[in-house]
């Protein structure tokens, strides 16, 4: 009968415990919404260094590291719109991979191998 009531208190207990957890990360997240991200005057991406440098953490993440046959990238803006594509050596046929990023956030918006 004691190893019951042990038993007993130790479940309510530990639900105690991951309602309280449960609670806390729900503050938590309704803490992280009423916040005001910082948003910067140019853009998280302001440069086309940065726009490179990112499409190639990307790409090299996508491929691996034979994808730098397909350096160096080249990027324009266009609407607020990074666009970075790779080039092909002379000569040399296939597709390149090319990366639309958002200059606002660094979120990727799209990606193509062209053919």
């Amino acid at each position: 009968m004691v190893d019951k009531k042990i038993l007993f208190v130790f479940i309510i207990f530990i639900v105690n415990a991951l309602y309280v957890n449960a609670e806390n990360k729900m503050e938590y997240d309704k803490y992280l919404e009423s916040q005001m991200f910082v948003e910067t005057e140019n853009g998280f991406v302001s440069t086309k260094e940065m726009a490179i440098k990112l499409a190639e953490i990307y790409l090299i993440d996508l491929y691996g590291e034979c994808i730098k046959k397909r350096f160096p990238l080249e990027a324009t803006l266009k609407d607020e719109i990074w666009y970075v594509s790779g080039t092909l050596p002379a000569g040399y046929e296939g597709g390149i991979p090319i990366i639309k990023i958002s200059k606002k956030t660094g979120a990727v918006l799209g990606f193509i191998n062209s053919k």
